[in-house]
């Protein structure tokens, strides 16, 4: 993947990127553009359209000042209730936009993303939430990114979190041909597949001290074929709910 940075040059995203090894794991047609505050990727054909996360966006500011722990149901899924806001980790952070929306809501959440690309842009997108006078408060406060494997992070992990949230790659539905979203489809090329999924739900539930919740298209049997203790459907997707009821 060809990097490249522009002016003003920011020493904190070079030396992020030199330590990610970015440009020596990806080979690819895209490109990585790395401007003072704000980084993005773009296919080679310079007239592509570009694609970066954003926490900022009008899209996400209309999500936040609608959402309450009534009419968000993967509020309810991990399982907020009036005062209570279970402690989170988000093993598969993704494009992050869950977990933005739990800790706007009010739980502690801690993002882990393994792909060094997605990591890189979820930095910036957090940095940028910083200098947003609406947001600085309570996402330094909350919400927290991590650059490693989850499995590493269960290994060595003290304190048990209350909920544990999976929302791993969507398997190919072969019954139906539909076309995913832009920002999905360019996920997928970057960070592929994830084989590991099933493994990673066993030691989700081994190590969450109330829940694991695990989103899933509609089309797709659970996880690994792990009974549910229950579930919460939405449109095209549901939570899958596993409690732990060890005392």
């Amino acid at each position: 993947m060809k990097i490249i940075f522009t002016k003003p040059f920011n020493n904190r995203y070079y030396n992020l990127v030199k330590k990610l090894n970015i440009s020596n794991i990806y080979k690819s047609n895209m490109e990585l553009i790395i401007k003072s505050d704000f980084i993005y990727i773009r296919y080679k054909n310079k007239h592509s359209s570009i694609f970066f996360i954003d926490f900022n966006s009008k899209k996400m500011n209309y999500r936040c000042n609608l959402a309450n722990i009534k009419n968000e149901l993967i509020a309810k899924s991990v399982g907020i209730k009036n005062k209570y806001f279970p402690k989170i980790i988000d093993a598969t952070a993704g494009l992050g936009n869950d977990s933005f929306i739990l800790s706007y809501l009010g739980c502690k959440v801690i993002m882990i993303e393994r792909n060094p690309i997605i990591y890189l842009l979820l930095r910036n997108a957090l940095d940028r939430t910083y200098s947003n006078t609406t947001t600085l408060g309570w996402t330094k406060k909350r919400l927290r990114l991590i650059y490693q494997s989850s499995f590493e992070i269960f290994k060595k992990i003290k304190k048990k979190p209350d909920v544990i949230y999976l929302d791993p790659m969507f398997p190919i539905n072969n019954k139906k041909k539909s076309k995913s979203k832009k920002e999905i489809e360019l996920l997928k090329k970057i960070v592929g597949e994830d084989k590991d999924a099933d493994t990673l739900l066993k030691y989700a539930i081994s190590l969450a001290s109330t829940r694991v919740v695990v989103k899933r298209p509609l089309y797709a049997s659970p996880l690994n074929n792990i009974k549910t203790s229950s579930f919460i459907k939405t449109g095209n997707y549901r939570f899958d709910i596993y409690f732990n009821r060890k005392k």
